[in-house]
């Protein structure tokens, strides 16, 4: 016999979730119960960030049934906070309202938003800041004076979905930092730079179908993104 726990059609709430691929940026689905997936792009296997199997918190046989999982009072090593999650829900709100729900720009910040949370926690930088402004450089395309007015567009779009007015006027600084011609000074704006060159970096690797090499690495600024690329893409 089938353990209950185990069959999906006694499951209640949404049976998928979904995660970003960090090696390629596609956007895989998978079961809220299975510990790993394969990408279908490039073919590595991704960890199920929210992996949830209810009866192994009570069941005896879990372990022989599912293997070590973890119980629900766990933390969560992606799980930011309330205020946080909130905070990158309103920033993808106006993303997507400033796109006008382009799925492939979208898609693409989210990847590069990925990048930018792995390096701002490893350098334990602010993350809310680092990640809405890794969102907001999707839209730094064209002519100087349509970039100024796209980012100003997207800060009054976080004001509007109800990002406070420091943290915006933070993302705002951020950005404009990061488009001088000059080397960034901060190391917030250098993470930022970088979460984009890694994605620039996981397009190439998958256009050309081979790992990093030392001289691909010339282009990122921090060395915890030099290390990050080394560990993505070998």
């Amino acid at each position: 016999m089938r353990c209950p726990g185990q069959d999906r059609g006694f499951w209640s709430g949404r049976l998928l979730i979904e995660c970003v691929c960090p090696r390629c940026g596609w956007i895989v689905e998978i079961f809220k119960d299975e510990a790993s997936v394969k990408c279908p792009r490039c073919k590595i296997r991704i960890e199920n960030p929210k992996r949830e199997a209810e009866c192994a918190t009570w069941c005896a046989n879990s372990s022989q049934c599912l293997g070590n999982v973890p119980k629900s009072d766990s933390p969560d090593p992606l799980d930011f906070g309330v205020a946080v999650g909130q905070t990158l829900r309103a920033g993808l709100r106006a993303l997507r309202r400033a796109t006008s729900g382009d799925f492939k720009r979208i898609a693409r910040a989210v990847w590069a938003m990925g990048h930018a949370r792995e390096l701002a926690t490893q350098e334990a930088v602010e993350v809310p800041k680092v990640l809405l402004a890794s969102l907001a450089l999707e839209l730094t395309r064209g002519s100087q004076r349509q970039v100024d007015e796209q980012i100003s567009e997207l800060i009054k779009l976080l004001l509007d979905e109800g990002v406070n007015l420091d943290l915006a006027q933070e993302v705002d600084a951020l950005v404009r930092e990061c488009l001088r011609e000059e080397i960034p000074a901060s190391l917030a704006a250098r993470l930022v730079h970088d979460a984009w060159r890694l994605v620039e970096l996981g397009e190439k690797m998958l256009r050309e179908q081979r790992s990093v090499a030392p001289e691909d690495l010339w282009v990122l600024m921090t060395d915890t993104a030099k290390r990050h690329a080394e560990r993505l893409f070998a």
